[in-house]
């Protein structure tokens, strides 16, 4: 089993002590606020009708919107907190919460651009959804390997 405290305290080594990890969340966190925005603003050109009648455009609008503010309000926090180096940590490390909100924040872009395929190509956003599974699958199984081989 991982034991827990090394996993974070790795993470701590990492580079929240100087706070590089912290200034590259922020300009991650900036760069999905750009691209959901732009897409969600894209979106606007779509008629109302449009929306509410079809199901993939819908979320992606959702989707995009939600994204939206989740990323700009990590990227001010982390602008704004960026010498609170400890909680942050702490925050990435322990709270569930936390975490739920930043793996959504990260998640909701790609859920909203598969969507969007699906609105314009059914084929497509089925080809795309099938790639995106299995990379995932290629990325858990190398993620249980080196547990495996570290632990």
């Amino acid at each position: 089993m991982y034991n827990t405290k090394r996993i974070a305290w790795r993470a701590y080594k990492k580079g929240y002590h100087t706070g590089e990890s912290i200034k590259w969340f922020s300009y991650f966190h900036s760069i999905l606020t750009g691209a959901c925005f732009t897409f969600f603003i894209g979106l606007f050109s779509v008629p109302p009708v449009n929306i509410s009648n079809s199901f993939p455009l819908w979320w992606a609008t959702l989707g995009f919107a939600i994204s939206t503010l989740l990323n700009t309000g990590f990227s001010l926090f982390y602008i704004f907190a960026s010498d609170e180096r400890e909680f942050i940590f702490e925050l990435h490390s322990y709270s569930k919460v936390g975490n739920l909100l930043i793996i959504t924040s990260l998640a909701l872009p790609v859920i909203s651009f598969i969507m969007l395929l699906f609105y314009y190509s059914t084929h497509i956003g089925v080809i795309i959804l099938f790639v995106t599974a299995i990379i995932l699958l290629i990325i858990k199984k190398n993620v249980f390997r080196d547990k495996i081989n570290k632990g």
